[in-house]
């Protein structure tokens, strides 16, 4: 208790810091290899993993009043991936059986759960999970499902947006189903912005439809005109009268300019992904935080903001490791 106590005076501290920000402070070379942040942010993985008794599930992530969460189907999902591609990475077998007892626990959830108790978000990534395994399963109940749901309420960061729903259900066959208007940028958030962007890359490499092109580029270039002008992502001025920065919706914002500067030749996106990397890496250890964390990417800068306050949520970590990892091979080891 004492721990997190000293952990408050510290963010709170640091909090007062970044109302004047050097916006240049998280955009500097990074001292520490991408190899070294991928190492750290495995054993966040790893400790999150054992944490639930090492059944393959993993909890939502770490805060530091409570510790671990509970298990969350999102969180396991987002970490299977995260944690193959580490293993194979680092040359890990370790990593690599945890992956694979991630998804023997997933396969094991859509047997055992009906469909119906399952959450929008938590339906859309096991369809866009399990879409991708070569002996896949049927999957055409979990999209009838997911197609007759609400679309999701917008939330500051929402795992699921609606493109992404659209995205899953166009995996499973409905065609009919695909986005088909421009993305709005307004009124929405830069966390959110960031997520459809996942979202649109996807979609258009499913697709290969110059609408979904579109959709995609323009968020990717109002962004990237962003993070250049400004130096960070920050968003409106909050409660506390600081403007929050989601440290997990840029590193997953990296992973699409790493896609785009892959598929095309426009060096912009290069460079831009390379500066979001190097952002994310001086974001990655910024501040103190307990053992258990190490290696964690925090939910939101400064943490006591909102519903990622003093948060370390799993899926946050998976995008930074797709990042750092997508460089590495992008530029060659």
């Amino acid at each position: 208790m004492l721990r997190v106590k000293f952990a408050r005076v510290l963010e709170w501290r640091r909090c007062g810091y970044l109302r004047d920000r050097d916006p240049w402070k998280f955009c500097e070379p990074s001292t520490m290899c991408n190899r070294n942040h991928i190492e750290l942010a495995s054993g966040y993985l790893v400790r999150a993993y054992e944490a639930c008794g090492k059944r393959g599930a993993l909890p939502h992530g770490f805060r530091l009043q409570s510790g671990w969460g509970e298990v969350d189907i999102v969180s396991t999902i987002m970490a299977a991936g995260a944690l193959r591609a580490a293993g194979e990475f680092l040359k890990c077998q370790k990593l690599t059986g945890y992956s694979e007892q991630a998804n023997s626990f997933l396969a094991q959830t859509l047997e055992t759960i009906p469909h119906r108790e399952l959450s929008s978000s938590e339906l859309t990534h096991l369809i866009l999970h399990f879409s991708h395994f070569p002996d896949r399963m049927s999957l055409l109940g979990l999209g009838n499902e997911l197609r007759n749901r609400p679309s999701s309420s917008a939330k500051a960061i929402d795992l699921a947006p609606d493109v992404m729903v659209q995205l899953a259900l166009f995996r499973v066959g409905f065609d009919d189903e695909m986005c088909r208007q421009g993305a709005e940028m307004r009124n929405k958030t830069f966390a959110e912005l960031c997520m459809e962007s996942v979202a649109y890359i996807e979609l258009y490499k499913a697709t290969n439809s110059p609408e979904a092109f579109r959709m995609c580029h323009d968020v990717v270039e109002f962004l990237m005109l962003r993070f250049e002008r400004r130096k960070s992502l920050a968003e409106r001025t909050g409660s506390e009268g600081v403007r929050p920065i989601y440290p997990g919706a840029c590193a997953a914002f990296s992973t699409v300019l790493w896609q785009f500067s892959e598929l095309f030749p426009d060096p912009r996106f290069l460079n831009a992904a390379l500066k979001m990397n190097e952002y994310l890496k001086n974001a990655h250890l910024s501040g103190w935080v307990p053992p258990e964390v190490n290696g964690g990417l925090r939910g939101c800068d400064p943490l006591f903001y909102g519903d990622l306050a003093y948060s370390f949520p799993v899926w946050s970590t998976r995008f930074l490791l797709q990042a750092l990892i997508q460089e590495e091979v992008s530029l060659g080891e």
